[in-house]
């Protein structure tokens, strides 16, 4: 990350896991002047939103995930207004933004999605509890936001049944999905963790 990003009279909002999070918390605070107290205070790992004022900056950071793996910081200049909410990670933004919030699990990290099936259509499971299923428009925004290579998309969409749990990786995101024409295409999208 070059400190020529960070700095200037904007606030700075970041997200991050795993050991980039760490190398990258690092390149911040440098480029912030910040002094070891501060990153050792960082590091704590909090689970809930802390906010510092140091060397004229403010810090809110928080750390989330089951692992508590992933960093979200906010930096801004020490006289502008405070926030009360962390940036979101890119899973819960998308996640919210398509319409399936619900979907995302382990502190934004993990969105599992279930798809709809002919056994979600058959009589006797229209009348059971609905269980939210997701659609192929709520599918394909989902994809967009998140950049999914269309090489992702092509062999979810020519996966068969016998074919099993399939996976792939891009960009930051780990993808595992099945289908089956009874219980529909199934994915799990994680967000990478180094």
């Amino acid at each position: 990350m070059p400190k020529s990003a960070l700095l200037g009279d904007d606030s700075l909002d970041y997200s991050g896991s795993g050991e980039q999070a760490e190398k990258d918390l690092e390149c911040i605070l440098d480029a912030y002047q910040a002094d070891d107290e501060l990153l050792e205070q960082i590091q704590e790992k909090s689970l809930t939103w802390e906010e510092t004022l140091h060397n004229s900056f403010g810090y809110q950071w928080a750390w989330s995930g089951r692992d508590v793996s992933s960093l979200r910081l906010r930096v801004f200049p020490g006289d502008s207004e405070t926030y009360s909410e962390p940036p979101k990670l890119p899973l819960e933004s998308a996640g919210e933004a398509c319409g399936v919030e619900d979907s995302v699990t382990d502190g934004g990290l993990t969105l599992s999605l279930d798809g709809e099936g002919g056994d979600d259509r058959t009589v006797e499971n229209r009348f059971k509890a609905p269980k939210y299923k997701v659609d192929p428009e709520e599918y394909q925004c989902l994809f967009t936001l998140l950049e999914t290579p269309s090489s992702v998309t092509t062999m979810m969409s020519r996966t068969r049944a016998l074919d099993g749990m399939q996976r792939e990786s891009a960009g930051p995101y780990d993808y595992a999905w099945t289908y089956h024409p009874d219980n529909g295409l199934d994915v799990l999208i994680k967000q990478g963790v180094d």
